[in-house]
């Protein structure tokens, strides 16, 4: 079996076949983190916002309402 450069051995078929796979994980890559900009981080910041404010509006009193 051939051997690369450190020595380690190698197999001439496999390593004809993996470049064809990085253009795939190259655009996943750019998809996902995509995704993950315009829509997951986004949405987090929001749901932890209402819950600060929610947080907020239970720490206010309520005054009541006279009668008069």
């Amino acid at each position: 079996m051939p051997r690369n450069d450190q020595g380690f051995p190698f197999d001439a078929k496999l390593t004809r076949k993996i470049p064809h796979f990085r253009p795939f994980a190259l655009v996943g890559g750019m998809v996902s983190s995509t995704v993950l900009t315009l829509c997951v981080i986004p949405a987090l910041y929001a749901l932890v916002k209402q819950w600060q404010l929610r947080r907020e509006l239970a720490k206010v009193p309520v005054l009541p309402l006279s009668e008069s």
